[in-house]
């Protein structure tokens, strides 16, 4: 689970690096 977890997060970061909703992803 951890991994899907992990390749979402990656999958995320590329639109979170334009957005500041990466902030709060990350923070859960």
């Amino acid at each position: 689970m951890l991994i899907l977890c992990v390749y979402l997060m990656f999958l995320l970061v590329d639109v979170c690096k334009k957005d500041q909703w990466g902030d709060i992803f990350f923070v859960g």
